[in-house]
């Protein structure tokens, strides 16, 4: 195990994971489904694919397809699947890029060694904790967001057609906490090499 603090937390492992890795099917899926409202299915994802940046890559999308969603009748519609995309992404985002630790019985925290940490020998570390109820339902949100981008998906040949929307949006899902119970702070000495 790369991190031993997931050997106690294998089911935390396996959504962090499956959260990480599956917010790609979102993007292309997101992407293609924008591709299509504006007639410019493969173009807008070949554009977005020359950017590394996951938001950029929102961004890029959002810029260039709202307007197509507004004119063919489906702003509310476009405008939820992009309002869910925007928390998938601060999830992905979030797990993507922390450091793990297994604080016994407090349970499995993390933390985001960003910004100015390194910057201070002293600076302290802020510690938040997650459960797997809360993954769970950061899953949910996440499978809840593909099945907005589909439903989106199937309706946009039929009204580019000039015929009636085939199903119904899902019913709205509000969106979970980032982090559960306790935040910490610890103080950490950092090496830093000599002073001069």
């Amino acid at each position: 195990m790369i991190n031993p603090a997931f050997i106690s937390y294998p089911e935390e492992a396996r959504l962090l994971g499956a959260i990480v890795l599956g917010y790609g099917e979102l993007d292309i899926s997101f992407t293609l489904a924008a591709g299509t409202a504006v007639h410019q299915k493969f173009a807008l994802l070949h554009a977005v694919n020359q950017v590394r940046s996951e938001s950029a890559r929102l961004d890029i999308t959002h810029a260039i397809a709202s307007g197509g969603f507004a004119k063919i009748g489906l702003a509310a519609e476009y405008a939820r699947v992009h309002r869910a995309m925007r928390y998938c992404l601060k999830v992905r985002n979030q797990w993507a890029h922390s450091h793990w630790g297994d604080w016994g019985k407090d349970g499995l925290g993390f933390t985001r060694t960003d910004g100015e940490v390194f910057a201070q020998p002293m600076k302290p570390f802020k510690w938040d904790s997650i459960t797997l109820p809360l993954l769970q339902k950061q899953e949910a949100f996440f499978e809840y967001t593909r099945q907005c981008i589909l439903t989106v998906t199937t309706n946009l040949t039929p009204i580019l057609s000039g015929k009636p929307a085939l199903i119904e949006m899902p019913p709205e899902m509000h969106e979970p906490s980032m982090h559960s119970q306790w935040s910490k702070q610890v103080h950490a000495r950092i090496e830093t090499g000599p002073q001069s």
